[in-house]
């Protein structure tokens, strides 16, 4: 729970609209891989290619329009 904690003062605390969850939260979910865990955030969609999450959709924006970042780093997409 310190983890969560931790991540709900930071995402409270940053001038960006974000969605901070930390790791040992999304351990907490009963999902099968993190595309559907991310379906559990607000704001969140996700485009289905057969039966697999394929594309985020954050807050109706375009996929291609997107970008994550992990632990400050900002992940590449194809």
């Amino acid at each position: 729970m310190k983890g969560q904690a931790k991540a709900l003062n930071q995402q409270k605390n940053n001038a960006n609209i974000t969605n901070i969850v930390a790791a040992d939260q999304i351990g907490k979910f009963p999902d099968a891989n993190i595309g559907d865990a991310l379906k559990r955030i607000s704001g969140i969609t996700m485009q289905n290619d057969q039966g697999e999450a394929r594309n985020i959709i954050i807050r109706g924006m375009a996929p291609q329009l997107n970008s994550v970042m992990l632990n400050g780093e900002r992940v590449p997409s194809a």
